[in-house]
């Protein structure tokens, strides 16, 4: 919930910059890689941190469909399987909504 907060605070904080007529965000430093200048935060950051999302997304979905699969195991075990699938699909919907904010406009300037 709260990596849902903090995007759709991010978001609407890069559009109020745009709306301003600024930059989503202000990146001032520049770092070298492979002999060309990028920045820091959108030509580096943005691109890993959105691959890293999108890995842990894959996994809460892999992890949804693992104990659906085994959730006879579970309940023999003693585990409230309904109050973890709940949780399970909550969490997964949220990062899949994070996912799908991260991946729409404003996006940070990406220059070379």
């Amino acid at each position: 919930v709260y990596t849902l907060g903090v995007t759709i605070l991010v978001k609407a904080f890069w559009l109020y910059r745009i709306s301003s007529g600024l930059p989503p965000i202000e990146d001032d430093f520049y770092v070298e890689i492979s002999g060309r200048f990028m920045l820091l935060f959108s030509g580096f950051m943005w691109p890993l941190g959105k691959i890293a999302l999108e890995v842990v997304a894959g996994l809460s979905v892999l992890s949804l469909l693992l104990e659906d699969m085994q959730a006879n195991l579970l309940n023999v075990v003693g585990v409230d399987v309904a109050a973890q699938r709940r949780r399970r699909v909550f969490t997964t919907a949220s990062i899949i909504l994070c996912v799908l904010l991260v991946e729409t406009p404003p996006f940070p300037d990406v220059q070379a």
